[in-house]
């Protein structure tokens, strides 16, 4: 039975997002970046899981060495790093909102779906993150960030770059017309920028970082004649008021003394962390309405891709 609960409450909560906030459905067909090929003789879809990526951290730095051309000799570096709470009581029933909303989606698109609950546990072997020591959470890497992977309740996150997890999905999909779908919608919860340069004499370099909601994904397709993927590698914003960044101790004393900059061949250091502090749940409508149209831009993607 589908959750049309969880279904209706996620058009509610889209329908409160602001006038103002920006539509990203175009903008998403347009980032999503493509990647092989695949057949089917049918259009059934097997949606074993789709899973949140939450930021947990993440990083930036920057160093600009000394110039040839001028007088410089010595090097700067910044760095600046953000620390997220991940809250799984939120996260797991975005993660539940977005696989229904997709499943719904794919059914008007003219797909047969069989959802996780229809499958009953027939895919087996696909790969997991690996767990955080800490929280007990599965955190998957990508670039310098962390992210919490949150499925929805009774599914599990699985690592879709993982060759472990497209061979299970292969093995499963094998002498069946259709396709295996997992999708993945990852959310940043900062937004960072660098500058660098050479001057006449010195360097410098320096990193900032705002709260900002961020959205990438990917959605996985693998046939028993092929396989097929779409990403966005470069996170599309979403919304700067969210939540702020609330420095991590004093970032004035995380600044080098120039002694010790000197020692290390540096003109000038710089490290600064902050921690992002929500906005009540002006976040989670707002991740909510990007992942809706997210959806549509997979469904599109997969429609205009799929052979029979």
């Amino acid at each position: 039975m589908r959750s049309s609960a969880l279904l209706f409450s996620a058009f509610l909560l889209a329908a409160s997002a602001p006038a103002s906030a920006q539509s990203i459905a175009d903008g998403s067909v347009k980032a999503l970046q493509d990647t092989g090929n695949f057949k089917i003789s049918e259009k059934t879809a097997y949606l074993p899981t789709a899973q949140v990526l939450w930021m947990s951290y993440n990083k930036i730095k920057t160093v600009q060495h000394a110039g040839a051309l001028s007088r410089a000799t010595r090097s700067s570096y910044s760095s600046t790093e953000v620390n997220s709470p991940v809250e799984p009581d939120k996260l797991q029933p975005l993660a539940q909102q977005l696989y229904d909303d997709l499943v719904s989606k794919l059914e008007a698109a003219g797909w047969k779906v069989e959802t996780a609950q229809e499958m009953n546990g027939a895919l087996t072997g696909m790969k997991s993150f690996k767990a955080d020591a800490a929280s007990g959470l599965q955190v998957e890497s990508w670039g310098a960030g962390k992210y919490a992977a949150i499925a929805p309740a009774g599914m599990v996150p699985v690592d879709t770059q993982s060759p472990g997890t497209g061979m299970a999905q292969a093995r499963f999909i094998k002498g069946k017309g259709g396709v295996v779908l997992i999708a993945s919608y990852r959310f940043d919860t900062a937004s960072f920028s660098s500058d660098r340069g050479t001057g006449y004499s010195d360097t410098h370099a320096s990193t900032s970082a705002a709260a900002e909601l961020r959205l990438g994904g990917s959605i996985s397709a693998i046939s028993d004649r092929g396989w097929f993927g779409s990403t966005i590698y470069e996170p599309l914003p979403i919304s700067g008021a969210v939540g702020s960044l609330a420095p991590l101790g004093s970032n004035d004393a995380s600044r080098m003394n120039r002694g010790t900059s000197r020692w290390l061949g540096l003109a000038d250091s710089s490290k600064s962390a902050f921690e992002f502090v929500p906005d009540g749940d002006k976040i989670y409508a707002e991740a909510l309405r990007a992942g809706l149209e997210l959806n549509t831009a997979f469904v599109q993607r997969l429609e205009a891709k799929k052979k029979m």
